[in-house]
């Protein structure tokens, strides 16, 4: 009870005040209300892209099965990251900006739900770009030793602790390193945002050091097909004929303009999480700091749920021949389960006359039969 009435009293606070005296004045300015609108429409908009993008991702790499690799389970992850704050942040990010504080005034504890949910989402979406392009740079420049990493249990041991990582970093708001609350500056209940040394620890551990691992990763695939041809061989050099060969080659051509696809993810994602990186350690004594700022920070790094899909559909052939696939295998089932027009009594004329018999079926069969037999003689 104590421990709640202490968070209760924070986020009241967080309703009288703010930590930055220009935000407080351009409260009452219609030009924030008109950017609260615009934040609010093209959130919702995003919002719905990231949804059904989000949501195909992860069908059609489960369906298409040239997709069902251990190299896309974590982008399935980046995935199911987005889509939690699409689902249960950004709406209450949405109303905040609508309502103002005051919607939280009896609402601690889901304030404290939405909170704890929060960063850890964000922290895993940004983590999962890390694990993809580390995992490319492996399956790329370590090819021997890939499988030995990246096998289907040990991957999900890796997604497994992005996951452990990512809420280990929000941890200390709950020990008392930091605290869980409404941060007007930003109109979402989120982490703590006024303690510089967390902060500072949150965006180095949480932004920074992912998002470098992600860079290094991509310049050494870059190095290595640039330079040499020494990953190509590494791969082709597997496989004993000619024609096994070209399809390793094939399926070489076709990581990399994956590559490609996830590396322009990349750095999408510098863009969305890099701005809020900065403004988290600015220390408190600066001030000055408009008020669009902070909601466009936000739109940034909630919007960028969107683009992974943008991206993979709109750029990759195995995820557009993926998509395809998806959708075949969707109106073959809604054509099996839906109920005839026709009655009981068989098909229409159409399907009748492209049916064919079973006399002609038959026949068909003994013309390419006797076909054969002669090609064979």
């Amino acid at each position: 009870m104590e421990d709640m009435s202490l968070a209760q009293l924070r986020i009241s606070s967080n309703f009288s005040r703010t930590n930055n005296e220009s935000l407080t004045a351009a409260s009452s300015n219609n030009e924030l209300i008109g950017i609260r609108l615009t934040f609010v429409v093209a959130m919702i908009v995003f919002s719905v892209a990231g949804l059904f993008g989000n949501l195909m991702i992860i069908f059609t790499i489960l369906l298409a099965t040239d997709l069902r690799t251990t190299r896309n389970a974590f982008l399935m992850n980046l995935s199911v990251s987005d889509l939690v704050l699409i689902s249960i942040v950004v709406p209450f990010n949405v109303i905040s900006v609508l309502r103002g504080g005051h919607y939280w005034h009896n609402r601690t504890n889901l304030c404290m739900f939405v909170a704890s949910i929060c960063a850890p989402a964000c922290l895993s979406a940004i983590w999962s770009n890390a694990g993809v392009a580390f995992n490319r740079y492996f399956y790329i420049c370590h090819f021997g030793s890939y499988s030995k990493y990246f096998s289907p249990v040990k991957t999900c041991l890796w997604i497994l602790a992005i996951w452990i990582i990512s809420f280990s970093i929000h941890l200390p708001n709950h020990l008392g390193w930091g605290h869980n609350g409404y941060a007007e500056q930003f109109y979402l209940c989120t982490r703590e945002m006024t303690m510089w040394s967390y902060s500072t620890f949150y965006s180095a551990v949480g932004i920074v050091l992912p998002l470098a691992i992600s860079f290094y990763s991509y310049c050494r695939i870059y190095a290595l097909v640039r330079n040499t041809t020494q990953a190509r061989n590494k791969i082709t050099s597997a496989q004993p004929s000619q024609a096994g060969i070209e399809v390793t080659k094939g399926q070489f051509r076709a990581e990399l303009q994956l590559v490609k696809t996830l590396f322009r993810s990349f750095a999408v994602c510098c863009v969305a999480w890099m701005p809020l990186a900065i403004l988290l350690v600015l220390p408190a004594s600066v001030s000055g700091i408009p008020a669009w700022v902070y909601l466009a920070t936000v739109f940034l790094s909630h919007g960028s749920t969107a683009t992974n899909a943008i991206l993979y559909f709109c750029t990759n052939d195995s995820f557009k021949k993926g998509l395809k696939t998806f959708v075949r295998k969707v109106r073959g089932r809604a054509t099996q389960a839906a109920p005839s027009s026709v009655g009981q009594h068989g098909a229409t004329n159409h399907q009748r006359a492209s049916r064919p018999s079973e006399g002609g079926q038959q026949e068909r069969g003994q013309a390419f039969t006797i076909t054969g037999a002669s090609k064979t003689k």
